[in-house]
C-alpha cells in the first residue's frame, strides 16, 4: 500500500516514547518537504522503525538523541537514517549483530535483554522491499542505520 512516510516514523515514535522518555532521550525527525509516498507493508515498516528505534534508545546513554532524517535522492530512492550518540560498535559488532540470534559485543549489549534478531529482521524486510540496510558507527560516538528505498516505491503524492 502506499503510506505516509512522516506517519509512520511518528506512529513509532508513540510506540517507543516512554523508553525515550526514560532514558531523558530526545526522538527528532528531520523530514524533507513533500516527501513522496512510500509503496510498503505498514506493519513491516512500522517494525524496521520500532527496532531501530529501540535500539538507538537502549545503547544510548541519559540525556542522548537519536534522529531521523528522510531525504529523497535525484533519481527519487527514498532515503532513511536513524542516528544516535549512543555507545556505538566495532566492524565485528555490526557483523555480528546483523547475523540473526547474536548481538554485538560488550559489556552494556549484554545489559538488555533481547533476541538478537532485530537488525538482522530490518536487513531481510529491506531486501524483500528491495532496498538495503546499511550501518556506520563509532565506538564511544554513536551509531547511524541507513536505509535506502529503490525510486520505484516512490508513489507520487495525490
Amino acid at each position: 500500500e502506499n503510506l505516509d512516510i512522516d506517519d509512520l516514523i511518528q506512529s513509532s515514535f508513540r510506540q517507543v516514547m516512554k523508553m525515550a522518555e526514560a532514558s531523558q532521550q530526545t526522538l527528532i525527525s528531520d523530514l524533507d518537504t513533500n516527501l513522496p509516498l512510500l509503496k510498503g507493508d505498514e506493519r513491516a515498516l512500522i517494525q524496521i522503525f520500532n527496532n531501530l528505534l529501540s535500539n538507538s534508545i537502549k545503547f544510548t546513554p541519559k540525556g542522548g538523541k537519536i534522529n531521523v532524517t528522510v531525504r529523497i535522492a535525484e533519481d527519487k530512492a527514498i532515503a532513511i537514517s536513524v542516528m544516535d550518540n549512543g555507545i556505538g560498535m566495532s566492524p565485528d559488532g555490526i557483523s555480528k549483530a546483523l547475523q540473526p540470534f547474536e548481538q554485538a559485543d560488550g559489556m552494556h549489549s549484554r545489559r538488555h535483554e533481547g533476541t538478537g534478531l532485530g537488525l538482522h529482521l530490518c536487513s531481510n524486510f529491506m531486501h524483500l522491499f528491495g532496498g538495503t540496510l546499511e550501518i556506520k558507527s563509532v565506538i564511544d560516538e554513536g551509531t547511524t542505520v541507513n536505509l535506502h528505498f529503490p525510486p520505484d516505491r516512490s508513489m507520487t503524492n495525490p
